[in-house]
C-alpha cells in the first residue's frame, strides 16, 4: 500500500509538472498575446492627406496595447475604413486612428470640397507649403483677404504630389518645424479645402488681374501630425510666380 502512494505521488508530481509546462507554452504562444497585444491596422506606405483609404495601402500588426494610438483602428474593423479619405497625414508603418479619417459624406455637411489655386494666380508663396498646411489667402493689393484653408494637395506641373525627399528618395518625416528638406520636385500648384462660395471670390478676383494676383502666406506647418506656426525658414523660403 506504501509503495502505491509513493508512485501515485511521483506520478502526480510529474502530470504536474506537465500541465505547468503546457500552461506556460501556452502563455508564450497565445496568452501574451491576448493579453498585452492588439492587433492594429497600419498603412505600409505614406497617404497623404486627401487620400482615399484602399484595401492594398494597409497591413495588420500587434502592438503592446500600452503603445497604441487614441482611437485605433482594430484588424476587425479593417474593411470599414475603405474608402474614408485621410483628414491628416499618415506615414509609412504608422497606426491609423479613427481621427484621421474622414468621409464624402462628412465632407458634404460641411459643404467642403477641394479647388485648385492656379499656378497663373499665384503672385507670392513659400517653398516650404505642403499638404495638410494652413495658408491665408490674400490679394496682393490687400483688397481681398479670404481668410485661412487647409491644403489638401501641393502638385507640381505634371500633377504629381510635392512631398518632403529624404535621401533614399521616398517621403521624409519631418520632426522640426525649422527643418527644411529638399522637396521632391518643384511646386506647380496646389488645391485648398474650401466650400464652393469661397472658392468663386477667390476665382473671381484672381481672373480680375491679368497677372497673378494671390499671396499665399504658410500661417501653420502641420509637422509629424502637429500643428506649428510658420517657420523662419517657410517664411524666407517665399518665391515669386514668373
Amino acid at each position: 500500500m506504501k509503495s502505491f502512494w509513493v508512485r501515485y505521488r511521483h506520478f502526480s508530481g510529474i502530470i504536474f509538472i506537465l500541465i505547468g509546462m503546457a500552461l506556460l507554452i501556452c502563455w508564450e504562444v497565445y496568452g501574451r498575446e491576448t493579453i498585452l497585444m492588439e492587433d492594429v491596422v497600419v498603412t505600409i506606405r505614406h497617404v497623404g492627406v486627401g487620400e482615399k483609404i484602399e484595401e492594398s495601402m494597409l497591413d495588420v500588426i500587434s502592438v503592446p496595447k500600452n503603445a497604441l494610438v487614441e482611437k485605433p483602428v482594430k484588424a476587425s474593423e479593417i474593411n470599414s475604413i475603405i474608402g474614408h479619405i485621410v483628414a491628416s497625414d499618415i506615414y509609412k508603418n504608422a497606426q491609423i486612428s479613427k481621427k484621421t479619417l474622414t468621409t464624402e459624406k462628412e465632407l458634404s455637411h460641411k459643404k467642403e470640397s477641394y479647388f485648385v489655386i492656379k499656378k497663373e494666380w499665384i503672385y507670392m508663396r513659400s517653398s516650404a507649403l505642403r499638404k495638410g498646411d494652413y495658408i491665408d489667402i490674400v490679394t496682393k493689393d490687400e483688397a481681398n483677404d479670404f481668410g485661412r484653408f487647409k491644403i489638401a494637395f501641393v502638385k507640381n506641373i505634371d500633377d504629381e504630389e510635392v512631398y518632403e525627399k529624404g535621401q533614399d528618395g521616398f517621403a521624409a518625416v519631418v520632426k522640426n518645424k525649422d527643418e527644411r528638406i529638399d522637396a521632391s520636385s518643384q511646386i506647380d500648384h496646389i488645391e485648398i479645402a474650401c466650400t464652393q462660395n469661397e472658392y468663386m471670390r477667390i476665382a473671381a478676383a484672381a481672373s480680375i488681374d491679368s497677372n497673378a494676383s494671390l499671396i499665399l502666406i504658410q500661417r501653420e506647418r502641420i509637422i509629424d501630425g502637429i500643428r506649428d506656426g510658420a517657420s523662419k525658414g517657410a517664411s524666407e523660403g517665399a518665391t515669386e510666380n514668373e
